[in-house]
């Protein structure tokens, strides 16, 4: 899914594969730009370092997500940029 702020700057939610992290999936990260994103103020210890949010099960949590995604494309939150997603990161 795609958020677009009003400059067009696109937010990808992308769903992420295990990487030791079912227990406590679904997890899903934030890519902007082909870029890795975490909103570094949102997110615990272990989403930050995995640059993914977990626990994404539930439509309150999912919608959460969301409105970050789509306060981080119109600019009113920050995200801190990691560089491009990894292959072995790819679904």
């Amino acid at each position: 899914e795609k958020a677009k702020g009003e400059g067009g700057a696109g937010i990808d939610i992308e769903e992420v594969r295990c990487m030791n992290m079912c227990k406590r999936g679904p997890n899903v990260r934030l890519v902007q730009g082909g870029e890795l994103v975490t909103i570094d103020d949102k997110m615990n210890e272990t989403e930050r370092r995995r640059k993914a949010f977990q626990g994404v099960g539930n439509e309150a949590r999912a919608l959460g997500v969301w409105e970050l995604a789509l306060k981080l494309a119109d600019g009113s939150v920050d995200g801190t940029k990691h560089g491009a997603v990894p292959d072995d990161m790819m679904l």
